[in-house]
């Protein structure tokens, strides 16, 4: 069975990573403690970010990793929180003070005008090496309050376009037909079963 090392100490991301892959391929996290994370996510982009974690773990670890970098972009606010969404509020904030500022920036602006997106961006490297690269997002608007007790991050607040609940009100099964994880998972299972990594 194919193994990944994901390059990630996020344990929700972990879940998610494991119910989308399913038990095509066994998922194993990064072993240090979130608090002594040593990848310096500066990058301009997500796929920057991404790489740089992929290429940086894959240093030390042999075989397949996997590094993800995803986070939310709203258009009234010129793109913020973008690639700081994980520390919008701050280095150590959590994700209902992240999601609090948020809101908070966005209180003047109309509902119509709040849109935003969701992106995902992969990269699978081994020995230092990039593999493959794939990026997904998802499209829709910012609730004017968190709605919502499933997922994680700033689903509580986001509304896919075309549904009527938001992300954390949508059971894993409703969440993966919309999200950008899901999407972006879709398409390195396709690329890994061309390269005949897996079944």
């Amino acid at each position: 069975m194919l193994t990944l090392h994901l390059a990630s100490t996020n344990p929700h991301k972990l879940a998610e990573f494991q119910r989308l892959f399913g038990p095509s391929l066994t998922l194993v996290p990064a072993i240090f403690p979130a608090a002594d994370n040593p990848w310096k996510e500066d990058g301009l982009t997500f796929m920057d970010n991404s790489i740089t974690k992929a290429i940086s773990y894959s240093l030390t670890h042999p075989g397949l990793v996997l590094a993800d970098d995803s986070g939310l972009s709203v258009a009234a606010l010129g793109g913020e929180p973008g690639v700081r969404s994980a520390r919008y509020a701050g280095p150590r904030a959590s994700d209902a003070e992240n999601r609090r500022l948020l809101l908070h920036r966005l209180a003047d602006v109309p509902q119509e005008e709040r849109t935003a997106v969701f992106s995902c961006a992969l990269a699978l490297a081994t020995n230092g090496q990039i593999l493959v690269t794939v990026e997904a997002s998802c499209r829709g608007r910012i609730t004017p309050l968190p709605r919502g007790r499933e997922g994680f991050g700033y689903d509580p607040i986001f509304l896919p376009d075309g549904a009527l609940l938001t992300f954390a009100e949508m059971t894993p099964e409703q969440k993966d037909r919309y999200s950008h994880r899901s999407q972006a998972v879709a398409r390195l299972r396709e690329w890994l079963a061309s390269a005949q990594r897996i079944g």
